[in-house]
């Protein structure tokens, strides 16, 4: 249980409505619905009833939101008096960590940074797959160090400062023992025989995987998730299947990653609200990045 479910359950039960909740919280409604499903599975009880005329909270429901509604209070007023828009006093970043920032190297460089700004404290967010954007919608983060979201995946889109960092080739990702794995070059088409090997179902690695086979007409044979990136690669270096992802995934995870044709490249962004532009520590931590990675073209 994590406060970021109970911010779900209340502003379901507030507008009695999951496309209501989601479109308020800025996350996707498959998401939300799971992870209340999630709760309730945890709690033992449903929180909620579904009828043709609404949702309406079940009598446990009620019980838990009387319970909970404090304890959101509470959190909503440490979170303003932590977040200030230019306060230097909380010296304090919250950073959603994408798997390609340690691929690519540039979670040392975070840590350089942290070294030499000592007043400076962090959080790293590092769940595989996990959508980061109602995180950061929310305040519940200040920055992102990922890809973005296929076009038109972000409600808020025009209220983020983004800026780019590293740019690699797409590749397909496979066993070093796959008898592909020295092609110079490999297409969706083929693929199209291969098991999928993908994030949790709605997460945002998992719409993009989606909207490839959808683009590309992929119909995998079978598909293998996991919401743990190591799981994953390890999947992909027993020859469990094949996977999409940026080409310096492949030293870093030990298995072959062959560049697609035609070539497609992926970008790591900078990422936060437009809105915390004054914010001195991220803009220290934004022009760091952006001149150790320069260094690296």
């Amino acid at each position: 249980m994590d406060i970021r479910q109970l911010t779900y359950v209340l502003s379901v039960a507030e507008s009695g409505s999951f496309l209501k909740a989601s479109e308020n919280l800025h996350v996707s409604q498959p998401a939300l619905t799971l992870s209340i499903k999630k709760l309730e599975t945890e709690l033992g009880f449903s929180l909620f009833r579904r009828t043709p005329h609404g949702v309406y909270l079940t009598e446990m429901g009620v019980i838990f939101c009387q319970q909970i509604q404090p304890v959101k209070i509470t959190w909503d007023v440490l979170m303003q008096q932590l977040r200030g828009d230019c306060d230097r006093s909380r010296r304090h970043l919250r950073i959603g960590v994408g798997a390609r920032v340690f691929s690519s190297g540039v979670f040392e460089d975070l840590v350089r940074f942290l070294d030499i700004h000592t007043d400076i404290n962090a959080t790293f967010i590092t769940e595989a797959g996990r959508d980061f954007f109602p995180d950061l919608a929310n305040g519940h983060i200040d920055i992102i160090l990922d890809r973005l979201p296929l076009q038109g995946g972000i409600s808020f889109a025009k209220k983020l400062a983004v800026y780019d960092l590293i740019c690699e080739r797409q590749c397909v990702l496979m066993s070093i023992v796959d008898p592909r794995h020295k092609w110079k070059c490999i297409t969706f088409n083929d693929i199209q025989e291969d098991a999928l090997i993908t994030s949790l179902e709605h997460s945002m690695e998992d719409r993009i995987i989606k909207d490839i086979c959808v683009a590309h007409k992929i119909v995998p044979k079978r598909i293998y998730r996991s919401d743990n990136i190591y799981t994953i690669m390890d999947f992909v270096k027993k020859g469990k299947g094949v996977t999409v992802g940026p080409e310096s995934f492949g030293e870093y995870y030990g298995v072959a990653a062959i560049p697609l044709e035609p070539e497609e490249m992926t970008y790591m962004k900078f990422i936060y609200l437009k809105r915390n532009d004054c914010d001195q520590d991220i803009s220290l931590l934004r022009k760091y990045l952006n001149q150790r990675c320069n260094r690296r073209k």
